[in-house]
């Protein structure tokens, strides 16, 4: 069968309507990590996928992993919010300026419980305003006397942002809340109180499922997190929707995935710390896969929110043989929201697949102008795009069963495959390199042998992966991580060359793929990028 007869075959299989319904269901919940409600909303998923006789396997593990031991992050601490509020003394009363009664972003996932009371200031402790929020500038604040931290941004509604303490420190004291700009730029120089009615919890939860399509020896991966607070509807309920249908579809075709040797695997998950957590305990086996793909932030009514769908790709050498058959499919069925194949850039679950060296890309539409806020909501999502996602993503993954995985190798090096968004000219060999070695490692793996010995020079041994801003400050690195947070572009090269390097086991590839796509990295950030890889790198 042909491309256009498979997405056809597929679309029948998905039901937009049961999609949609998922998603909304999903937005209801507070999907914090470490809470009980992420819990149950992975419960829910697993009780759908049941309906639909699909199998699964469903884990919740509890308490500390111990991921930070050879990850540049951790599973969070268990965290139980009840209530949080913002007053203004006003004629010798408090008046209730926000509380989580409006929406519970107010109170910064993970912040301690606790009430505080100071003038609210933009560099003075103890009641700090900033526009910007993350795990080092928390940490920095803290160690600086700041009582209370009211986050702000400029857009449209509340901002979600998240500290996620580890369990490897003492709780952290400093609270933290969330406001809109409005708010919190017109209390400036007035008394405030910050009030958290908040809980840490001795055990946390890092809830995994796994789905299963097939029973080959070779595996396609997909991951949608479905982790992040309420309502989190692009973000990541609607990733969480289109991969249940991709499910659906592809059930009706198990002969066909069958018979090509393949295993699709599909993760539903907290975003990086459920994919590192299912390697650690044996549920992803990263030498088995061929392809994997993170869907994140899809099926938006783009009109709406803004920006574009893409194929973030996986990075050469690591070519994904999904990338250039969704590349087709997609022009063809969602041709007026897809933009093209973008190069690889970090923020998914697709740098766990990618560190632990299995080509991976993400499915992702950018920018959203309702992103990490309130306003991210489902009537912004599109039933009919659910719809065409999913059979687009179902639609290539039987094309490549269909046409065995080791016949679309030439596809990756086709002039027709958009590798426009790089400049070809200055990697040409690199990428002509890393397609005879995908060919290789496909072949090998799809004929149940051993994968090839990779065609580039290894000069570093891999102890950990993927640094965080949080995690360096953590480590003593406290000027590199302030610095880094301050510098987004920056930091996208310090993290994509952290990737590359734990993927190939090469920084001098890692150099390469930087300076084919002028991305600057200093030689200070890369030292400590290299050390951290090697594990010399960890929280004190």
């Amino acid at each position: 069968m042909g491309l256009e007869d498979l997405f056809g075959a597929a679309l029948k299989k998905v039901d937009q309507l049961r999609g949609f319904e998922l998603l909304a269901s999903l937005s209801r919940l507070h999907r914090v990590q470490g809470s009980e409600e992420i819990v149950i909303a992975v419960e829910h998923v697993a009780h759908a996928l049941d309906e639909l006789g699909i199998e699964y396997r469903y884990e919740n593990l509890r308490g500390p992993l111990g991921l930070h031991e050879y990850w540049g992050f951790w599973e969070p601490r268990g965290w139980t919010l009840n209530n949080a509020s913002l007053e203004v003394r006003e004629n010798s009363h408090w008046r209730e300026v926000i509380s989580t009664d409006e929406t519970p972003l107010v109170a910064i996932a993970g912040s301690p419980p606790g009430s505080t009371e100071g003038v609210l200031r933009f560099r003075e402790p103890p009641v700090l305003a900033t526009d910007s929020f993350n795990q080092a500038k928390y940490y920095m604040l803290e160690e600086q006397g700041v009582e209370a931290i009211v986050a702000f941004h400029l857009g449209p509604g509340i901002r979600y942002w998240s500290l996620y303490p580890p369990h490897f420190r003492s709780p952290p004291t400093t609270l933290a809340i969330s406001v809109p700009g409005s708010t919190a730029l017109s209390l400036v120089g007035k008394k405030i109180r910050v009030s958290i009615n908040s809980s840490y919890e001795a055990l946390s939860n890092t809830p995994i499922l796994r789905a299963r399509i097939g029973s080959g020896s070779v595996s396609i991966v997909l991951v949608a997190h479905i982790c992040h607070p309420r309502p989190g509807s692009h973000d990541n309920a609607s990733g969480v929707a289109v991969l249940f249908e991709t499910l659906a579809a592809l059930s009706a075709f198990m002969d066909k995935v069958e018979n090509a040797g393949l295993r699709i695997e599909a993760f539903f998950v907290p975003e990086w710390a459920g994919t590192a957590a299912a390697h650690i305990h044996g549920l992803l086996d990263p030498s088995t896969i061929i392809a994997g793909l993170s869907v994140d932030m899809v099926a938006a009514n783009l009109r709406e929110t803004g920006g574009a769908l893409r194929i973030v790709r996986s990075p050469p050498p690591m070519l994904n043989i999904v990338d250039p058959v969704l590349d087709l499919v997609l022009f063809e069925k969602d041709g007026d929201n897809y933009a093209s194949v973008a190069r690889y850039e970090p923020g998914s679950d697709h740098d766990v697949l990618l560190s632990l060296g299995a080509p991976a890309s993400m499915l992702n539409e950018w920018p959203d102008k309702y992103y990490h806020t309130s306003l991210d909501t489902p009537d912004h999502i599109s039933v009919q795009r659910i719809r065409a996602i999913a059979a687009s993503i179902a639609a290539s993954l039987l094309y490549i069963a269909d046409k065995q995985p080791s016949t679309l190798i030439d596809r990756l090096g086709d002039a027709s495959y958009p590798y426009r968004a790089e400049r070809v000219e200055e990697q040409r060999e690199l990428l002509k390199q890393a397609i005879e070695y995908t060919r290789a490692r496909v072949n090998a793996l799809t004929k149940g042998k051993e994968p090839p010995s990779p065609p580039w020079s290894i000069d570093i041994e891999i102890r950990r992966r993927m640094p965080t801003l949080g995690y360096l400050y953590l480590s003593g690195y406290k000027d590199l991580a302030t610095g880094l947070s301050e510098k987004r572009k920056l930091y996208e090269s310090f993290l994509v060359y952290a990737a590359i390097g734990a993927a190939t086991k090469s920084t001098e590839l890692a150099n390469k793929f930087l300076e084919a796509n002028g991305l600057q990295l200093g030689s200070d950030e890369k030292e400590v990028a290299r050390a951290f890889l090697e594990g010399q790198v960890k929280p004190a």
